[in-house]
């Protein structure tokens, strides 16, 4: 008869509220053993690269989920991906402030792209100063020093294997720290 289940029906009934409370308390605990990140493998079936986005960040921090958000830069979260290197030894990060496609430096500012009818138009984007990148696994880091005016940052380091987590930055000359959104890796 409450087809929208507008009535709240929890005070005429406390007993059966108390027992579904207890089915799923109990539910929930018998899965939590299974609750886990899933790490990225780095080593692909044809040793291509892969291309984390910001996307893929562990973060308690707003993720920057769109393009308006990433052109204006006023995110910057703290945080990780979960990586797996299947095959040891030396791989190169290159660190980006704009997509990789797009071939913006990490300083440029980009043009405003005008609303139209029926689109939604995007922010200018807002380059960044860096002096170079930051690449931190686990209690590993790896640095190199790198030119704003380039699309990229590129961070090179030899690895073992196992599970990393991977925290990707550029260095501001001020020496804080502006996450990359876009990380591209690949074995050399």
């Amino acid at each position: 008869t409450d087809i929208s289940q507008t009535e709240n029906l929890s005070d005429k009934f406390p007993e059966r509220v108390k027992n579904m409370q207890v089915f799923y308390d109990e539910w929930w605990k018998s899965t939590e053993a299974d609750m886990h990140y899933a790490s990225i493998p780095l080593n692909t079936p044809n040793n291509e690269n892969v291309l984390l986005t910001v996307h893929d960040l562990h973060s308690e921090d707003p993720i920057p989920w769109n393009q308006d958000l990433i052109r204006k830069g006023e995110q910057q979260p703290k945080g990780y991906y979960l990586i797996e290197i299947t095959e040891p030894g030396n791989y190169q990060f290159d660190l980006y402030r704009y997509p990789p496609e797009s071939n913006f430096a990490i300083n440029d500012t980009v043009k405003e792209i005008a609303s139209k009818p029926n689109w939604n138009g995007l922010a200018k984007g807002i380059g960044i100063k860096v002096v170079g990148g930051q690449i931190k696994l686990n209690d590993f880091v790896f640095k190199q020093d790198g030119n704003a005016s380039e699309s990229h940052v590129s961070v090179t380091g030899s690895l073992e294997n196992g599970t990393y987590r991977l925290a990707a930055s550029f260095i501001t000359p001020d020496t804080s720290e502006f996450p990359a959104y876009y990380v591209n890796i690949t074995k050399i």
